[in-house]
């Protein structure tokens, strides 16, 4: 009897494979905002969000200090100004006023910025936000977030017409 590597791969494959992360958030109150189909970066946010961020076109950046970190941004105006997604989620979901915004960062509670969950975002002084640096070794990725949301939310059910 012949091995096969490549057939015995396969098989592995097809039987470990995980589910799909569009499918452990279809029926949840997430999903995922594609960044870029090119390098497969998206970020997570709140279904009820879902109507706004999508009448604009949304990409990804970084800070130079921090170049494995991306961030949801979009760029406005002649100038290309920069607006980030988790602000702009901020702003809707906790306003503040205009002095407040210019003082305050938003802040991604579990260090991950491509988190961008109402949940996961508070606004912060700069010294709180700096306080709150996670070692980037710590920082959960995307994907372990959504399995873990997939494993402990049930599917929500519609409620029947009795």
């Amino acid at each position: 009897m012949t091995f096969s590597p490549s057939i015995k791969l396969v098989e592995a494959a097809a039987v470990t494979a995980p589910p799909d992360l569009d499918d452990i958030l279809a029926g949840t109150p997430w999903c995922r905002l594609m960044l870029s189909e090119r390098h497969d970066i998206w970020c997570l946010v709140d279904r009820a969000d879902w109507p706004w961020i999508v009448e604009t076109t949304w990409n990804y950046g970084w800070h130079a200090n921090t170049p494995w970190k991306y961030y949801a941004k979009r760029n406005v105006g002649p100038e290309r100004s920069t607006v980030y997604l988790a602000r702009e989620i901020l702003l809707r979901a906790d306003p503040r006023t205009l002095a407040q915004t210019c003082a305050l960062h938003g802040d991604h509670i579990n260090g991950q910025s491509l988190d961008n969950r109402r949940v996961n975002l508070r606004w912060l002084t700069p010294r709180e936000n700096r306080l709150n640096r996670i070692p980037r070794d710590k920082v959960p990725t995307l994907d372990k977030i959504v399995r873990g949301l997939g494993a402990t939310t049930p599917a929500l059910i519609e409620e029947a017409p009795f």
